[in-house]
């Protein structure tokens, strides 16, 4: 399983490629972690440098590891959906070269067709596989946010203590993560609108909040 440090990194750049002061400057990382992930993502084979910027290899080349202890069996469905069929296909494309990369061990692999619906495009990504431990169970459901997951094997397990405080450790590093993403995000806005307000002598500059969702009573 890839470090928090790792994490953060491939997130960014399935957005896209970036220099390493671009990534320096989003993540707010010490260069020297930075540097150091960089070069393992690289060892792992899912990113690349081509000039001076680093990517998500576009071409899989890993296969599921035979090493991984089959202790939990689990099958996600994993979606992408969207309202262009290029971003969709691109998604669930970048979306499948994590999964083949990742530490697990797969046993069953299906991408559906793209489909279209009202509102857009949409494909998933069916999937069985192994992880040696329980809190990297829970990490696969908190890096990869499946519509449907279960447990296949094993029917009955004893966790201990111990391995109950690592996955919610594992939780608490996520939720932080995307704590500070939208602390930085509603900085960014307010920011941007000061500056309309300044340059253009706009009274009222309005942003949807994007980070939330109505819900029907």
């Amino acid at each position: 399983m890839y470090t928090e440090e790792q994490e953060k990194i491939a997130r960014l750049l399935l957005k896209g490629q970036k220099t390493v002061e671009d990534l320096r400057d989003e993540l707010d990382m010490p260069a020297a972690d930075l540097l150091s992930g960089l070069k393992e993502l690289i060892k792992l084979r899912v990113v690349e440098k081509q000039g001076n910027n680093y990517k998500l290899i576009d071409k899989i080349t890993a296969t599921a590891s035979d090493d991984i202890e089959e202790h939990f069996k689990l099958h996600m469905i994993i979606e992408g959906s969207g309202p262009e069929k290029d971003a969709v296909e691109k998604q669930m494309n970048l979306m499948t070269q994590r999964l083949k990369a990742d530490r697990i061990k797969i046993t069953m692999f299906e991408k559906s067709e793209m489909l279209k619906t009202d509102v857009g495009y949409n494909q998933h990504i069916d999937i069985e596989f192994y992880v040696p431990e329980f809190q990297d169970a829970v990490k696969m459901v908190m890096n990869y946010g499946p519509t449907i997951v279960e447990v296949l094997e094993p029917r009955e397990t004893e966790i201990t203590a111990e391995t109950m405080e690592r996955a919610l450790q594992e939780l608490t590093a996520s939720v932080h993560y995307y704590s500070e993403w939208i602390a930085k995000y509603e900085m960014a806005v307010q920011e941007l609108t000061k500056k309309l307000k300044e340059t253009a002598g706009v009274e009222n500059v309005l942003f949807r909040d994007t980070t939330q969702k109505k819900s029907r009573s």
